[in-house]
């Protein structure tokens, strides 16, 4: 799938490096198409620490989620409702830490940032 607003496609593998800034993810968005057909997201992290995750519910409430893979040979996998406001922050990953995100949904959509 393609995301409109920032001109790349999924999937994507981020592998962290020690001196790039991803404040970048550090909003949050929710991903949809411009009919309002929201996007799954699939997340895998493959090796590394520090990925975080943040939800908002309707009600406000925000939960966290701290994601570490402990030990070599170990991963996560990890789906959730795009078209919900979310944030998934790598800001804090060690560099090494490698995720690979995948979109199933419309071919095209977009990025939209809401407030916080």
């Amino acid at each position: 799938t393609r995301v409109m607003t920032h001109e790349y496609s999924y999937p994507q593998l981020y592998v962290v490096q020690g001196d790039e800034d991803y404040s970048r993810f550090d909003r949050f968005h929710v991903n949809k198409a411009d009919d309002g057909t929201g996007v799954d997201e699939f997340a895998q992290m493959l090796y590394g620490r520090g990925l975080v995750l943040h939800r908002r519910r309707s009600d406000g409430i925000v939960f966290t989620l701290r994601v570490d893979c402990s030990k070599e040979g170990t991963g996560w996998l990890m789906t959730h409702d795009g078209a919900q406001p979310h944030i998934g922050s790598i800001s804090q990953a060690t560099p090494g830490t490698k995720i690979l995100v995948q979109a199933i949904g419309p071919p095209s959509w977009s990025i939209n940032y809401v407030d916080e």
